[in-house]
């Protein structure tokens, strides 16, 4: 998984939150604890990559929807960056 390259730090907390809510309405949570518990390998592979494609869509969701929201073309002021991370 790519790692979330910004410097606003409350924009990488609702990178983090939007995915963590993601993750908690596919239950993959739940379902890693299933596979830890799978036993079958062939069981294990089809969980694994249900898991895999599923946390793949969180991710690409997430990121459409938490995608860039500032320009860095121009300077901002102060006041502006922090009107930005409200």
């Amino acid at each position: 998984m790519k790692s979330v390259h910004c410097t606003f730090v409350c924009l990488v907390h609702q990178y983090c939150n939007m995915f963590h809510e993601q993750l908690t309405s596919h239950n993959v949570f739940v379902k890693v604890e299933e596979l830890k518990q799978c036993t079958d390998t062939r069981g294990w592979k089809k969980a694994y990559q249900v898991l895999d494609d599923t946390n793949t869509k969180n991710v690409l969701h997430t990121k459409k929807n938490n995608g860039k929201r500032y320009s860095a073309t121009y300077e901002w002021s102060p006041q502006l960056k922090r009107a930005v991370c409200t």
